[in-house]
């Protein structure tokens, strides 16, 4: 009987080969687990960008309400906090807000299209304590409506940035 055909030498060679096999299925899920974890990242970082620019879209409304509608559209957003009679004295401050507004927004979106992390962390600390200050003075919906949202935002951009 020669040696190749021996049980031992096959016993042997499928020790050795099953330990190789072993180690490359090993190998191809520690890589496949490095990519779907690599990927996820990548979709949270995406996801993060996407609320940062949902954000920023809420302060353009903001801006384009105090702005351009503040007698009209502004009535309807802002009825509990002023009398009828005072949005038309009031616009010329309405415009001035809304341009604070407009440049919250446009720190948001500059951030997103350069890669600035540390813009985006100010612009939504920004609208963070914004939101705070409308709370504590005037409406406890303000911040549920402009500080909540920046809260989660800035939580989901630290975790993925």
């Amino acid at each position: 009987m020669s040696v190749v055909g021996s049980k031992e030498w096959r016993g042997i060679l499928l020790h050795f080969f099953s330990k190789e096999i072993k180690v490359l299925i090993f190998d191809r899920v520690i890589v496949i687990l490095s990519l779907f974890f690599y990927s996820l990242t990548i979709l949270m970082k995406l996801f993060a960008e996407f609320l940062v620019l949902m954000v920023a879209i809420e302060h353009l409304y903001i801006l384009y309400i105090e702005m351009f509608s503040w007698e009209k559209l502004g009535k309807k957003v802002f009825k509990w906090v002023l009398e009828n009679d005072l949005f038309v004295k009031t616009k010329g401050l309405a415009k001035n807000q809304g341009l604070y507004n407009g440049f919250l927004a446009w720190g948001l979106l500059l951030g997103v299209m350069l890669g600035s992390d540390t813009l985006i962390y100010y612009c939504l600390w920004c609208v963070i304590l914004a939101g705070c200050y409308g709370w504590w003075q005037s409406s406890r919906s303000i911040f549920f409506k402009q500080a909540l949202p920046a809260m989660i935002t800035l939580g989901l951009v630290l975790y993925s940035f």
